[in-house]
């Protein structure tokens, strides 16, 4: 998606005038994101290896533990941390 896109989107979201339009807007936007989080967590397995960016922008390399319906489970492989982290922020390592 283009930014002029996307600035489009957001001036048509700040011309909604009912909570009905709102609501309905509302309730697309969630599906969608959850169908994003469901074919990002569809990509990994246990056992396989991953990396993704900490909270401090360091890269954390690691193993999937389990596969959560939400949150994929993984273990730090340098300092044996667990970690529950969204499939949305993982890539293959």
């Amino acid at each position: 998606m283009t930014l002029a896109q996307l600035n489009k989107i957001k001036s048509s979201i700040l011309s909604i005038d009912n909570m009905e339009d709102l609501n309905s807007l509302i309730e697309t936007f969630n599906f969608q994101q959850k169908q994003i989080q469901k074919n990002a967590k569809a990509k990994f397995k246990v056992g396989q290896k991953v990396k993704f960016t900490d909270r401090s922008g360091s890269l954390v390399y690691g193993k999937i533990s389990k596969i959560n319906q939400k949150t994929i489970a993984l273990r730090d492989d340098v300092n044996n941390i667990n970690w529950k982290v969204s499939p949305s922020m993982l890539s293959i390592a």
